[in-house]
C-alpha cells in the first residue's frame, strides 16, 4: 500500500468504476512483491500509467504481462525513460482485447500472448540494446556470486536469531537470580538458552558462526570438555560444524519440548 500511495494509485472495490491510476489487482501486485522486489513492482506500475493512453490499464493480465517482459528483458529497462516511453500509444487494453481471442487456438492465459505481442513491438524500439552473450566463465562467475550473496544472507540471518536467543537467556539467567518470573516469548527450552548464554554469550567467535542447534548441544552438560573444546577450535578455524556431527555425541541435547508460557 506504500507503494500505491506513493504512485497516486487507489484500490478500489470490484463494483466500483475503474478510472484512471484505479486498481483491484492488490493480490497480483502483493505476488510480485513477493516474488522480485519493491522496485520492480515500482517499475511495473509506473510503466503503465506514466505511458500515454494506460492510466486505466492496471488490470492483472496487462500487470502480469508487462512484468514478465521487465523480467525477461532487463537491457531493455535499464535505458531508463525510454523504456516507459517506448509504451507510449500502446492501447494496452486494447492489445490485450486481441490477445484474448488468441486463447481460442491455445489453453495458455491471455497475459501471456500480451507479453509475446509486447515484445514483438518494442524488440524494434530497442534494437540497438541487443543483450550481450555470456561467456561459460561469466556463467560460471555470476552463478558464484549469488551463491556467495545467499550465504551471506543465511549467515547474517543466523547471527542476528542467535543473538537474540543468547540475549534472552541472559535476562532468563537474571530473572533466575532474582526469583521473578518471565515471559517465554521465544519457544524452545529454557535450559538451552541459559546453557547457551552462560557457555558462549562472551564467545561472539563461536555464536556467530554456527547453528543454534550446534551452539545447544555444544553447550550441553553433557558434552565432554575435550570433545567441545576440540569442537570450538573447528568452528573458530572457519570450518562448517554440522548439528547431524554432534547429535550421537549428545543424543538428547536441544530436544524440542512444550514449554511452559512462563518461567
Amino acid at each position: 500500500m506504500s507503494i500505491l500511495d506513493a504512485l497516486d494509485i487507489r484500490v478500489i472495490a470490484t463494483t466500483e468504476r475503474r478510472l484512471e491510476n484505479c486498481t483491484i489487482a492488490q493480490n497480483t501486485l502483493r505476488a510480485l512483491l513477493a516474488e522480485h522486489s519493491a522496485e520492480h513492482v515500482v517499475l511495473v506500475l509506473r510503466t503503465i500509467t506514466e505511458s500515454e493512453g494506460n492510466a486505466r490499464a492496471l488490470i492483472e493480465p496487462v500487470i502480469k504481462a508487462v512484468s514478465a517482459v521487465a523480467i525477461a528483458h532487463p537491457e531493455w529497462t535499464g535505458t531508463g525513460l525510454r523504456w516507459i516511453e517506448a509504451f507510449d500509444g500502446l492501447a494496452l487494453l486494447e492489445l490485450y482485447g486481441a490477445a484474448k481471442r488468441l486463447k481460442k487456438s491455445a489453453a495458455a492465459a491471455g497475459w501471456s500472448y500480451l507479453a509475446g505481442m509486447l515484445v514483438l513491438v518494442l524488440r524494434d524500439a530497442f534494437a540497438d540494446q541487443a543483450p550481450q552473450k555470456s561467456t561459460q566463465m561469466e556463467i560460471r562467475q555470476a552463478r558464484a556470486e549469488r551463491e556467495q550473496a545467499a550465504r551471506e544472507r543465511k549467515a547474517a540471518a543466523r547471527e542476528r536469531a542467535n543473538g537474540d536467543k543468547i540475549a534472552f537467556g541472559r535476562e532468563l539467567i537474571a530473572a533466575r537470580a532474582a526469583g521473578r518470573r518471565i515471559d517465554m516469548r521465544i519457544g524452545g527450552q529454557p535450559s538451552n538458552f541459559l546453557n547457551v548464554a552462560r557457555t558462549y554469550g562472551d564467545r561472539p567467535s563461536i555464536w556467530r558462526a554456527a547453528s543454534w542447534e550446534v551452539l545447544v548441544r555444544l553447550s550441553s552438560p553433557t558434552m565432554s570438555r575435550a570433545r567441545r573444546a576440540e569442537i570450538e577450535r573447528q568452528i573458530e578455524s572457519g570450518q562448517c560444524v554440522s548439528a547431524s556431527v554432534l547429535r550421537a555425541a549428545v543424543p538428547g541435547a536441544g530436544r524440542s519440548a512444550v514449554s511452559n508460557p512462563t518461567l
